[in-house]
């Protein structure tokens, strides 16, 4: 499926390489074939014009194809049943403060000033206040061994979103040999089940911008970093990660459409 970005923002292409869209959307000048995976396969990506991807529309994604599960209790991760097109779904235990981190294998993505890079993913939860969750990018020594999400966001280093167990919005945390950035509940309200997109962008600058929406059509920019920062975590390689831990005696999943993450080498 190509240029998934759709309705308000222009579906023009320069140079046979990049969507145009408003200038200060987030996505703009992104290579269209950072995008197609979403809406057609997973896998890495390497192109003759510099760039590397990680994307899919979560169809066949399970441990064995290639992510790391750490976990409390017993977690379920795989396909839901009946979701249209395939959404990966990520269960915690039934136990209070059971917790699933799966994490995509291979440090490849990393904070470099003037390699831009790109971190989105589409999602819901199946209780919005009563379970803790995260999203982004963290060292591949994380899933083997966190028993909370508390331990993964404590690690040295990472860029991520993460939502606190009564929370119903998510913080935005950059991170560096602990020492942190820390932008406190800057997405809109989740609902329970309910889809959001929330991601974040690594300009040619070196600042970090982080967005939240309904779509890609309607992200807004919550919080951001300026290059320079000491929080940004530019000596260490990043995975992508999703987690989820029960607020309560009772299973709590974070069902995700889609993902994508995209850099330029």
């Amino acid at each position: 499926m190509a240029n998934v970005i759709t309705s308000n923002i222009e579906r023009r292409v320069l140079g046979d390489r990049f969507i145009s869209a408003t200038p200060s959307h987030p996505l703009n000048q992104i290579p269209t074939a950072a995008l197609d995976p979403i809406g057609s396969f997973s896998g890495y990506q390497y192109d003759a014009d510099g760039f590397v991807t990680y994307a899919g529309p979560s169809t066949g994604e399970t441990a064995a194809g290639g992510w790391l599960i750490g976990e409390t209790g017993t977690s379920v991760v795989g396909i839901e049943a009946d979701s249209d097109g395939g959404v990966l779904k990520i269960a915690s235990g039934g136990v209070d403060d059971n917790c699933t981190v799966l994490q995509r294998v291979g440090d490849v993505w990393k904070y470099v000033v003037g390699k831009r890079l790109w971190c989105f993913a589409r999602f819901n939860l199946s209780d919005a206040n009563l379970g803790e969750a995260v999203f982004g990018l963290f060292p591949t020594t994380a899933a083997a061994s966190m028993d909370t999400i508390a331990e993964l966001i404590a690690l040295d280093d990472g860029i991520f979103f993460e939502k606190a167990v009564a929370a119903t919005e998510f913080d935005f945390h950059v991170r560096k040999n602990d020492v942190s950035t820390e932008a406190t509940l800057v997405s809109s309200t989740f609902a329970d089940g309910t889809y959001r997109v929330l991601g974040f962008v690594v300009d040619v600058a070196g600042n970090v911008k982080a967005y939240d929406g309904t779509s890609l059509d309607n992200l807004t920019e919550v919080a951001s970093v300026t290059a320079g920062a000491s929080s940004l975590p530019d000596d260490e390689s990043l995975a992508l990660t999703f987690g989820i831990q029960a607020g309560e005696a009772a299973a709590k999943d974070i069902t995700v459409d889609w993902y994508f993450v995209c850099q330029e080498r």
